[in-house]
């Protein structure tokens, strides 16, 4: 999946890493929906991972911050995540990088 990633135009990966580890990294992607839609791309980070030990140091926001330059880059106008309703540490974070409610996703297990 990594090596697809790393090949596909439409996506990134940054990463940010001190010379002895990698402290965080945050993937990207450009969606492309059916020209009768209104918005026909919008951009997903798909994941934004940071050591436990690094959070609250500004390492996640810079990863975010680079993705997100990356996405306007390339002219598109909505970036969304997701992030489980039961993660407040989670929420707060995409809170205070600027995201905010969009949409409801419900699930059901089967």
């Amino acid at each position: 999946m990594l090596a697809a990633t790393l090949r596909d135009p439409e996506a990134a990966i940054f990463v940010c890493e001190r010379t002895d580890a990698l402290l965080g990294f945050c993937t990207v992607r450009i969606d492309r929906a059916p020209p009768i839609q209104v918005e026909s791309r919008r951009a997903e980070i798909t994941d934004l991972m940071v050591l436990a030990s690094e959070r609250r140091r500004g390492v996640g926001r810079a990863l975010v911050e680079r993705a997100l330059g990356w996405v306007k880059e390339r002219s598109v106008e909505r970036c969304e995540i997701r992030v489980a309703n039961r993660n407040p540490e989670g929420q707060r974070f995409w809170r205070s990088v600027g995201f905010d409610d969009w949409m409801d996703v419900l699930h059901r297990r089967l």
